[in-house]
């Protein structure tokens, strides 16, 4: 009877082993697999939260994947032992890339890179470890063309900052120190190609410095007209200052004269 009473003992502990682990079949691969343990391994698929990657021991790891509703994939996140770490990229609805850099846990680390939906760069920053903006840092137009370029220290601008037109002429150089701009240092150019002032023709030349004084057109970051008509020392003294929502629609037109403002029309 003992070697009966033994086989009818294995044949229950796999009996018990098996019932206690779980798997779906799909195309004749194993997937979705809850070992003995209760812990998940091997290639999982969340139809419903339409993700999917690999666990080890109950703990994602690998690159996983999350798909948009028409399938083109929206994320691929880098997991090691359970937490993000490693490469990441996020898509657009359509496919076209729209961030992608190095993601510890729950911060950008290292050269981070945004895009627009027609696939030129946004952004183009670099993070220390602890997450904050350090190094060369750069923003760029639809058209490729560098906006604004420059170092930063600590999450802030450190050093001469360079600001362009979408012409690619120099718009401005600022000078920082821990975030604050040094006015002193400034300088602010106006492009030929925006600017209709005798200034520009007589020099023959342009791009000419903003002197501060005389008659002029400056624009603001989005190539808007923001100010026009005569300076003196820095300061619009007759002429018109526009004033642009988030949005980049005018909101708000003041009038001055004699350096006071005489009329303020809102839009």
């Amino acid at each position: 009877m003992k070697p009966i009473i033994l086989i009818l003992s294995l044949f229950f502990l796999f009996a018990s082993s098996i019932k206690a682990q779980s798997f779906e079949f799909i195309e004749g691969d194993t997937i979705n697999l809850t070992d003995e343990n209760g812990l998940k391994q091997g290639h999982w698929i969340d139809i419903e939260k339409r993700t999917e990657g690999n666990f080890f021991n109950n703990k994602q790891e690998g690159v996983w994947k999350a798909y948009y509703t028409n399938k083109n994939i929206k994320s691929e996140i880098t997991y090691l032992n359970g937490e993000k770490k490693g490469y990441a990229r996020i898509y657009y609805e359509d496919g076209n890339i729209a961030e992608e850099g190095t993601w510890i846990v729950d911060k950008w680390v290292g050269m981070y890179k945004s895009y627009y939906s027609n696939g030129k760069l946004s952004y183009l920053w670099n993070y220390n470890d602890q997450g904050s903006r350090c190094g060369y840092q750069a923003y760029f137009y639809e058209n490729g063309i560098v906006k604004i370029e420059g170092e930063w220290e600590e999450g802030k601008e450190s050093g001469l900052i360079k600001e362009y037109f979408n012409s690619g002429s120099l718009r401005s150089q600022r000078f920082f120190e821990s975030g604050k701009c040094n006015q002193k240092k400034t300088k602010l150019f106006l492009d030929g190609s925006f600017a209709e002032e005798t200034i520009h023709k007589e020099k023959g030349d342009s791009l000419v410095v903003f002197s501060g004084n005389g008659k002029h057109t400056l624009y603001n970051r989005n190539n808007l007209t923001e100010k026009v008509g005569f300076f003196k020392n820095g300061i619009l003294t007759d002429g018109k200052h526009y004033i642009y929502n988030d949005k980049n629609i005018l909101i708000k037109t003041i009038t001055i004269k004699n350096g006071k403002v005489t009329n303020t029309e809102n839009h």
